[in-house]
């Protein structure tokens, strides 16, 4: 209940920032359920207009970290949230890196993360061990 009336509680243009980052997550999600990365990048990239800065960084970030968290409470999809947080900071104008790295230890064997790089700082994605994250793929916005 807590939730629901700090929820209330945000102004108008941060509920509609929420509404939308939920709507688009979703999206995301079944677009790559469906299609091949490869097809749905192509595509996406078409659909991405830039504007200029309706919502600063801080906005973008808290509003993809906070419905990634309550869409997937026990296994956040870091793949979803990345594309999600690039996909609005590059709509509002916010140039940006999408990273995907992987990993091999011993202990949990090969793993995968991605994650969102603004000005070379994680803004999307840190993780305390993510330096032991080899990236395989960058793509700038």
């Amino acid at each position: 209940m807590h939730k629901i009336i700090t929820f209330l509680r945000l102004p108008f243009y941060k509920k509609l920032l929420v509404f939308n980052v939920i709507c688009v997550m979703l999206w995301i999600r079944i677009r790559l359920f469906t299609t091949p990365y490869q097809n749905f990048k192509t595509n996406w990239l078409k659909k991405l207009h830039f504007r200029k800065n309706k919502y600063n960084i801080q906005d973008i970030v808290w509003a993809v970290d906070a419905v990634a968290f309550y869409l997937a409470p026990s296994k956040r999809p870091c793949f979803t949230t990345a594309l999600t947080g690039t996909y609005f900071l590059v709509r509002n104008g916010w140039e940006n890196g999408l990273v995907i790295g992987v990993r091999n230890t011993p202990e949990k064997g090969f793993e995968s993360h991605a994650w969102v790089k603004i000005n070379d700082k994680v803004a999307l994605g840190w993780l305390p061990d993510l330096s032991t994250y080899q990236p395989i793929l960058t793509e700038e916005y």
